[in-house]
């Protein structure tokens, strides 16, 4: 009888723990994606599509999109090119600021800016009016660092 309570309290506690971790899990994944987007390089696209405009005033809000590139911690390791691209280092925040046309490589990685539009490794990236935050991954993928929450 004692060996029967032991085994029910025993798979109860499991399965509570494993309800538990399910519960969780959404939390613990978007901390390692905040550590992982915060150690990478990152470049913030000062462009006319990253604006925002507060409804009922004049304020707008510069800069909206940030592109973090991962495997690249130093923000040397970015290489600029392009006659109209214009960047600046916040040595604060360790970001490069960029506005104008051009390109962002950084290791497998491409960034541009070309007319108005944004393309990450040559696949445009629709610009809206959400903001957004990606992370290129070392090995080309593009990940949405505001989380997808439908799974």
């Amino acid at each position: 009888m004692a060996i029967k309570r032991i085994w029910v309290v025993s798979l109860l506690v499991g399965v509570c723990s494993c309800f538990v971790m399910w519960l969780l899990s959404p939390i613990i994944y978007s901390v390692f994606q905040v550590y992982r987007f915060s150690r990478s390089a990152q470049v913030v696209l000062d462009i006319p599509k990253c604006r925002m405009k507060v409804p009922g005033s004049t304020t707008i809000q510069c800069c909206q999109c940030v592109v973090g590139f991962q495997g690249q911690q130093n923000p040397s390791g970015l290489a600029f090119a392009g006659p109209n691209l214009k960047s600046s280092y916040d040595a604060k925040n360790r970001t490069y600021i960029i506005s104008g046309e051009g390109t962002v490589k950084g290791g497998k990685n491409t960034l541009e800016l070309r007319d108005g539009r944004v393309f990450l490794n040559r696949e445009e990236i629709a610009v809206r009016w959400a903001p957004i935050k990606i992370l290129m991954t070392t090995d080309g993928d593009v990940l949405n660092e505001y989380g997808d929450w439908s799974w």
